[in-house]
């Protein structure tokens, strides 16, 4: 699998599942600095940090670095970065496929 690094002219993101983050036992180890998609089930890692997190648990598991793909956003039409107008990451997210029966809600993920 190919991931998306999100950069603006001060940030970067990967951006990861939350089922990913989940199976890697990561989800108490991401900071406020990471942002997740409206639905939640989507995590943008911040790069100083979180993404490392997640690279090297990675990298624990398959014996391999994560192969991403580098997606800017500097352009003209788009002076800031969609990601900074997400929510920040907290343990809790809202996405139907953690939840029980499927109904979605706010579940713990640690």
């Amino acid at each position: 699998m190919i991931y998306s690094y999100h950069i603006d002219p001060g940030h970067g993101w990967v951006e990861v599942s939350v089922a990913e983050c989940v199976e890697l036992k990561i989800t108490d180890k991401i900071s406020s600095f990471s942002y997740r998609s409206d639905g939640g089930c989507i995590l943008y890692l911040e790069e100083d940090c979180d993404a490392r997190v997640w690279q090297d648990a990675y990298f624990a598991k398959y014996g391999e670095f994560p192969e991403v793909k580098t997606v800017r956003h500097d352009h003209i039409d788009d002076p800031e970065c969609f990601i900074l107008s997400l929510r920040p990451y907290v343990p809790y997210v809202l996405c139907p496929e953690f939840a029980p029966n499927g109904v979605a809600g706010h579940l713990p993920l640690s």
